[in-house]
């Protein structure tokens, strides 16, 4: 299972590198509304995602929410999120076929099978980087195309 969800990881890696470097560094700051998330807080939420579902797959504690994208060069977030990948990645790569059954705590009471933690992973990430298509179109940018395969 791992080995295929790698390669799936992988892609998801580089097309959400995509989105991070199409818009310029001069609208990592834009918000479409006031009361969401800037387009360079969008990507920081998801490398703060990703490490935490990471370290509920593998065990190992990621950074603990200490980064955050104001004041953050574009390089830099593009950066942090390139390191959120690598630890997902690794949590993904720790989990063997017969562990992808076991339950970890999540939520207070609320319990996932390391394999739906997994599939929490992507679809976290899927569901800001479709909020980061509105971002690029406000702007005028045409979002990178879409390979899911």
């Amino acid at each position: 299972m791992a080995d295929e969800l790698v390669q799936a990881w992988q892609r998801s890696q580089a097309y959400l590198i995509k989105f991070a470097e199409s818009m310029p560094e001069d609208h990592y700051s834009f918000k479409p509304t006031p009361e969401i998330m800037s387009f360079g807080e969008q990507l920081v939420h998801i490398a703060g995602g990703t490490f935490w579902f990471g370290s509920k797959i593998g065990g190992e504690e990621g950074p603990a929410g200490e980064f955050k994208a104001e004041g953050k060069s574009k390089a830099e977030i593009i950066e942090h999120v390139d390191k959120s990948f690598e630890f997902g990645q690794k949590a993904i790569e720790s989990v063997s076929d017969a562990e992808a059954g076991e339950i970890v705590p999540m939520f207070g009471e609320f319990k996932l099978a390391k394999s739906q933690i997994i599939t929490s992973m992507f679809t976290h990430i899927t569901h800001h980087r479709g909020q980061m298509v509105i971002y690029l179109r406000l702007k005028g940018i045409k979002p990178p195309q879409y390979v899911g395969w």
